[in-house]
């Protein structure tokens, strides 16, 4: 998990990137971005902004929530 900042806002982000090249990380990703779709509504769960692939990482961004670990 990173924090990532838009550059043109200054808006902050959670950016979460998972190595799909190793096991079946290919297939908790996809699972992941299902669940936060589903949930995309709910105001107990992190808003997801945007997913994407890179190399052989699937990046999930995410609403920031400053304040601590849960």
């Amino acid at each position: 998990m990173m924090l990532a900042q838009h550059k043109s806002t200054g808006e902050q982000f959670a950016l979460k990137m998972i190595d799909t090249s190793v096991d079946n990380r290919k297939f908790i990703a996809d699972s992941e971005i299902t669940l936060h779709t589903r949930c995309k509504n709910s105001p107990h769960v992190v808003r997801l902004t945007e997913h994407f692939t890179h190399e052989n990482y699937q990046c999930i961004l995410m609403e920031y929530m400053n304040g601590g670990d849960l």
